[in-house]
């Protein structure tokens, strides 16, 4: 497994954990459509980008977010991968809004 892998699937599990904490829901398949299924509504997806920024100390600025990037925890998991990594390519930490 490389660090790659290992590090989504971690990101996962802290997402995973984290909406259980504060959500009281629990999502086990990582390509589940949260919106779609009720899982997430408005109000909700500001509580999670707050969370995300508190748990993975990384910062979502709202202009550049792009909603299918929220979708799914795998999605979430790349959006939050992206901003911490400071060596994925310039353009992938651009397009998230990452220095």
């Amino acid at each position: 497994m490389t660090q790659a892998v290992r590090a989504e699937a971690e990101v996962l599990e802290r997402l995973r954990a984290l909406f259980v904490g504060q959500f009281h829901a629990e999502v086990t398949d990582a390509d589940t459509d949260l919106l779609a299924s009720g899982v997430l509504d408005s109000l909700r997806l500001v509580e999670l980008l707050l969370h995300i920024e508190q748990t993975f100390a990384v910062r979502v600025p709202v202009d550049s977010i792009e909603l299918d990037d929220l979708r799914t925890l795998r999605g979430l998991a790349t959006l939050i991968a992206a901003r911490r990594d400071p060596f994925a390519p310039p353009a992938a930490r651009a397009a998230n809004g990452a220095r």
